[in-house]
């Protein structure tokens, strides 16, 4: 079988032969050529539209200096050379812009069709990574921030350095550059690193900055002091946060609870047991204290955790311009240590003074005990140096007993109570003990209040007074915020400091009973009282005459 090859060449030589066509006639169906008119030529059109078509190769321009670029230094593509030349009638250099414009126009071989001239512009010429590192370094470059958003509206007289350089919205705020008298390039960008052990903290900003064009032309980087009218000063939890500090207090396990007491100061002897470090070093801490001028005025102890004797202070420092904060707040850092291990045998003397000044909870009344006996699970055991259960009094709980120096007790019962109906007292028996020997528990007895709560005469303790403007209303026209109430909801009544108003209403039904206490001009003021103890709610009545 012939192939599709002979084939094709066997039919054209029966063509040839019996029509005795010249052979350059015959094209291979797979040819192209341009579209040409009647006379095999270019049209005018056809050249104009192709020169919009050409392309220039910017990349081999833009690496030359713009002072060098001659007009064969120019190479275009995207025409067919065969057809057509380029003939460049004009190079316009701008050195300030760094742009060239190249005028040209595209012609046919032979010169007879030959389109309008053209104008091809290129930016960036010659700006490479030296341009760049000329740049930032020139010393009529200028730097100064931005925000992306807002660009020069907004005023950041007001705006701290830690805002500047870890804003709520990343990217938010960046570094822009001027120069009269270079180039610079509308797509490059100003990025910035920062240490923040080289900031100052003084309005100024210490940065890295790194020229870039389109990831392609990046220059190096370089230090630079940033003029930038920021508020100075920082914040004390910006500090502590990217400095990393740590505070210790050094051998704890050489002292106790008891060698420490709840908000009051430190020793001079026990502050300098106190650690500052930065990355583990300690004199790195140091460092630090003396870079931000941070003098320690006082060291509070703040708490004690008895599970793992950990003890938590407060440390504050001296007034510091530089530091940011409220005009009432002090200069703080919190920290917390643990082990501190140390036991110390509690005197029988000492122990026995413990034990007299501990007091249950007695401020119920006798029949609220009497009718529930299960408001006894409120009872607390307190701490008291008078005797009295007032504000001074201490809740006992194991951080409280360790600071003591006590460290022996049934923490998961503490004290257990109950009421003898016979001596009408509570009774506690107490789970503190002075040793690892000692497992007897201790008796405490509290005499609760012997009134009844329905005897009390309470409307005496509480008054009631109209509003003048609402002197002349009808009786039946009054409403509850017509009165002043002396005390006021959640306010004490009397010398009952563990008493409280709870709800003031009146009666508002008007059955017989208040229609006729209308008619002589009285209303029925109905209050309930809490014990914030017991924690019983009672209700209450009094009548009111409103007199004209």
């Amino acid at each position: 079988m012939k192939s599709a090859k002979n084939k094709f060449i066997w039919k054209s030589i029966i063509y040839l032969g019996s029509l005795s066509i010249p052979v350059f006639a015959l094209t291979s169906c797979n040819n192209s050529r341009k579209e040409t008119n009647k006379d095999n030529t270019i049209s005018q059109k056809e050249i104009d539209n192709q020169s919009v078509l050409i392309n220039v190769n910017e990349n081999e321009l833009k690496q030359m200096n713009l002072k060098d670029i001659k007009k064969e230094n120019i190479k275009f593509n995207q025409y067919d050379k065969k057809i057509y030349f380029i003939e460049i009638i004009d190079l316009i250099k701008e050195e300030k812009n760094k742009t060239i414009k190249i005028k040209y126009k595209l012609q046919t071989i032979d010169k007879k069709v030959f389109s309008l001239i053209r104008t091809k512009e290129i930016n960036n010429i010659g700006i490479n990574k030296q341009f760049i590192n000329n740049l930032l370094n020139d010393k009529n470059s200028t730097f100064k921030i931005i925000d992306f958003e807002e660009e020069e509206k907004i005023d950041f007289s007001n705006l701290n350095t830690q805002d500047f350089l870890e804003p709520e919205i990343p990217g938010k705020y960046g570094i822009k550059i001027k120069n009269e008298n270079m180039y610079i390039p509308e797509d490059l960008i100003i990025e910035f690193e920062y240490k923040f052990k080289e900031q100052l903290f003084d309005g100024n900003l210490y940065l890295k900055l790194q020229g870039k064009i389109n990831d392609n032309i990046i220059s190096d980087k370089i230090n630079k002091k940033i003029e930038a009218n920021l508020l100075p000063g920082v914040s004390m939890d910006y500090l502590i946060k990217k400095s990393n500090l740590k505070i210790f207090f050094e051998t704890p396990e050489n002292y106790s609870f008891a060698d420490f007491k709840i908000n009051e100061p430190l020793n001079r002897e026990k502050i300098e047991h106190l650690i500052f470090k930065i990355n583990k070093e300690k004199e790195d801490g140091i460092e630090f204290l003396k870079k931000y001028n941070l003098k320690i005025k006082k060291v509070l102890p703040t708490s004690f955790i008895f599970k793992n004797k950990t003890i938590k202070f407060n440390v504050y420092f001296e007034d510091n311009p530089l530091i940011i904060k409220d005009e009432d707040e002090e200069i703080k850092i919190s920290f917390e240590t643990s082990n501190f291990n140390k036991e110390t045998l509690i005197s029988e003397k000492e122990f026995e003074n413990f034990l007299d000044k501990l007091i249950i909870e007695n401020r119920f009344f006798e029949d609220e005990i009497e009718l529930d006996n299960s408001i006894l699970k409120n009872a607390v055991l307190y701490y008291s140096e008078n005797g009295q259960i007032d504000e001074n009094s201490i809740i006992v709980e194991e951080n409280f007993l360790a600071s003591k120096n006590i460290n022996y007790f049934n923490n998961e019962n503490l004290f257990s109570v109950n009421f003898n109906k016979i001596t009408k007292n509570i009774e506690a028996d107490i789970n503190i003990f002075k040793n690892k020997e000692d497992s007897q528990p201790k008796r405490k007895v509290s005499k609760v209040l012997n009134e009844k709560i329905n005897d009390i005469n309470w409307d005496n303790l509480i008054s009631f007074e109209l509003r003048n403007k609402s002197k002349n209303k009808p009786i039946d026209k009054i409403k509850v915020n017509d009165f002043i109430f002396r005390p006021k909801r959640d306010e004490s009544v009397g010398n009952f400091n563990f008493i409280t108003v709870w709800t003031i209403s009146l009666k508002d039904d008007f059955l017989d009973e208040e229609k006729e206490l209308m008619k002589n001009n009285k209303r029925t003021i109905i209050f309930s009282l809490k014990n914030n103890v017991s924690q019983k709610i009672y209700s209450f009545t009094k009548v009111f005459e409103l007199k004209k």
